[in-house]
């Protein structure tokens, strides 16, 4: 069911997620044209671009599940600790921007982000991820850098598309073996760890 949101219709479970987001904030979203660029043009189709950095976020409502058709969510520079496990249900996700926060753990249901191509999860202060990162069979750049990071999940070789990774801080002591199935690997940075 469609219903009006800032002179647009758009679905009404969208509509939801983007009041929500602006009683975080602590205001609301007044441009028109920022509204625009949600949607890539046509409204119906549900929101495709989600931009919200630098915007003191301290959470993510859990009904960002709801927005089916995202493609692209940026939510890096904020005060964000916490992703909520219905990031899970985003399934068109290409792009998850969430650098530069305070997040200390991954919700194992990042794996269901099938369609994803870049992550970017530097600046945390990440000490473990998720086994289900493997599932990111699509995955070609990943951002890790400057994490408490220890070591890798063994699941890291299944990232056959892997191109690009960034690794770079000072904790990091060990990879796993699977690390040698990642061929398509062409940019490692491994600077400033324990290796």
């Amino acid at each position: 069911m469609l219903t009006k949101y800032r002179g647009f219709k758009i679905p009404e479970e969208e509509v939801l997620v983007l009041l929500k987001f602006e009683e975080l904030i602590g205001s609301d979203f007044s441009d028109k044209n920022f509204v625009v660029g949600l949607y890539d043009g046509e409204p119906r189709s549900g929101i495709r671009k989600l931009y919200l950095s630098d915007m003191g976020l301290k959470t993510i409502p859990r009904s960002i599940g709801n927005l089916k058709f995202l493609r692209v969510l940026s939510l890096s520079n904020n005060e964000i600790t916490k992703i909520p496990t219905e990031i899970g249900n985003l399934a068109s996700l290409d792009y998850l921007d969430l650098g530069k926060n305070s997040i200390t753990i991954i919700p194992e249901s990042i794996g269901n982000l099938k369609s994803l191509n870049t992550l970017i999860l530097e600046g945390n202060a990440l000490k473990v991820l998720p086994e289900s990162l493997g599932n990111l069979k699509k995955l070609v750049y990943l951002y890790l850098d400057g994490n408490e990071l220890k070591t890798l999940p063994e699941s890291f070789g299944k990232l056959e598309n892997l191109v690009h990774l960034y690794l770079n801080g000072k904790k990091l002591k060990t990879i796993p073996e699977s690390f040698g199935r990642l061929k398509n690997l062409s940019v490692l940075q491994l600077n400033r760890n324990k290796i």
